[in-house]
């Protein structure tokens, strides 16, 4: 490991931290305004100020999930203690909140399939947004049995020590 690992560990997890406080004040001040400007400009969405609301802040909660595990991998990474078992249990929540993000897409994609409210540029977005949360999905599915084979080695390093 670099001597400027956890260096950079550090840095990634203060900008993270900024990101999450970012979806904070999104999910606080920018999703009601939105969701009630929607409901008022939009006689489609007459009434569904709180659908949308919900539709809209569940990609942003589980987004801010995903952060969080990430920031606990990379404090792990910092200070050497990655390859415990412990471990395991925030590349679940990494794998579950990316997986959470498509499935929410998903959602909100036959929400506006439903109302007749899917514009060209949404459909677009949607689409990308679905297979990139997948992407990092299997992406962290495939790290995962590494990790997993790096921690039964580093256990039976250690057991041999």
């Amino acid at each position: 490991m670099s001597k400027y690992s956890p260096v950079f560990a550090q840095i990634a997890t203060w900008l993270i931290w900024f990101i999450i406080l970012m979806g904070f004040a999104v999910l606080v001040f920018v999703i009601p305004l939105n969701s009630d400007l929607f409901q008022s400009r939009y006689v489609e969405f007459r009434g569904d100020a709180l659908t949308i609301q919900f539709l809209t802040s569940l990609p942003v909660v589980c987004s801010m999930l995903s952060l969080l595990a990430i920031t606990r991998l990379l404090n792990r990474i910092a200070y050497g203690g990655l390859h415990s078992s412990s471990s395991q249990k925030w590349v679940n929540i990494l794998v579950g909140s990316s997986f959470g993000v498509g499935g929410s897409f998903i959602l909100l994609f036959a929400w506006l399939t439903t109302q007749n409210a899917m514009a060209p540029i949404a459909l677009i977005a949607l689409v990308i947004g679905i297979a990139i949360a997948a992407t990092i999905g299997f992406i962290t599915l495939a790290l995962k049995s590494v990790l997993l084979e790096a921690t039964s080695d580093h256990e039976e390093l250690e057991g041999l020590i």
